[in-house]
């Protein structure tokens, strides 16, 4: 196996992979990358594991700008790969992750401060690979909020700074 790290696929290509491959999602899709290539301070890339022409594993970070002026942008520049990282379900699909993560992580520091995995699909059995490449698991966060109350009910509840920043922004 000769794993090489690109960053450029073919278009065709890449959006097989993502349809053909289980955990494939909007995220890892060429057209997601243009989305977020033409959103105001996002500025995304594509990091692809391939052996022979043949997609391994797919990641595209996502750099999100926080501010303009360039040292502020140095400072606070996180990279967020929506939809986590695909692979192929190939034996060489999890060897070809843990090059690739290896690979991004060196390169990753210099542009931003963090990078973040969002899982959408269970990736239990990556999480050694993630740690072995710097990655810290997390839960997700979730709030379950009952919205049978009345509206003024469930407003009532949020914090007072929250309500006036609420309103505030409606009079906006």
């Amino acid at each position: 196996m000769s794993i090489e790290i690109v960053n450029h696929l073919p278009e065709e290509s890449w959006s097989d992979f993502v349809y053909q491959t289980r955990g494939g999602n909007i995220f890892h899709t060429p057209e997601m990358y243009e989305v977020f290539s033409r959103t105001e301070n996002f500025s995304p890339e594509l990091w692809a594991a391939v052996d022979k022409g043949r997609i391994l594993v797919l990641l595209m970070p996502v750099y999100i700008n926080l501010f303009s002026s360039p040292f502020l942008r140095k400072i606070t520049t996180r990279a967020v790969c929506f939809g986590s990282a695909l692979l192929s379900e190939q034996p060489d699909g999890r060897q070809a992750l843990k090059y690739l993560l290896k690979e991004y992580t060196g390169q990753a520091g210099k542009k931003a401060i963090f990078s973040e995995l969002r899982n959408i699909c269970d990736l239990t059995w990556a999480r050694s690979f993630f740690h072995q490449c710097g990655f810290r698991y997390e839960d997700h966060l979730n709030f379950l909020i009952n919205l049978e109350p009345s509206s003024e009910n469930i407003f009532s509840r949020i914090g007072a700074r929250t309500r006036k920043n609420i309103k505030r922004a409606i009079k906006k």
